[in-house]
């Protein structure tokens, strides 16, 4: 049951607005993202591949997700993920040790796998 809240009778009421209608996406918005997608998948295999490298460059000494940051300038939202999607591929690993940050925290070291020539 609604409840309707009472009104002196010289209230004026203001005319309800139209229901917003939804709108479909025009065929130019549409093509911008999917342009933008496509931006966004070349630049995150570009991102990985300069993961990848730093990471192998390290050599047995391995590279923490902060050193990879700095040492990249990359920010932490963008190395993470490509990391961890060099991970999941096999090409990068844990080391098995771990290294102090910056602020004294201790962080995983990651290091390249032997799976070294495919494409990351």
């Amino acid at each position: 049951m609604t409840r309707t809240i009472p009104r002196s009778r010289n209230a004026q009421c203001a005319p309800r607005p139209a229901p917003i209608q939804p709108t479909l996406f025009s065929t130019e918005a549409r093509k911008r993202s999917r342009e933008a997608a496509t931006a966004t998948k070349v630049n995150a295999q570009a991102d990985r591949q300069k993961v990848l490298a730093f990471i192998r460059g390290r050599g047995v000494l391995g590279a923490t997700d902060q050193e990879m940051q700095v040492e990249l300038e990359m920010s932490g939202n963008t190395q993470r993920p490509r990391r961890g999607e060099l991970v999941e591929s096999g090409h990068v690993a844990e080391a098995g040790m771990k290294r102090k940050t910056i602020s004294g925290c201790w962080a995983t070291v990651w290091i390249a796998t032997d799976k070294r020539r495919h494409e990351a």
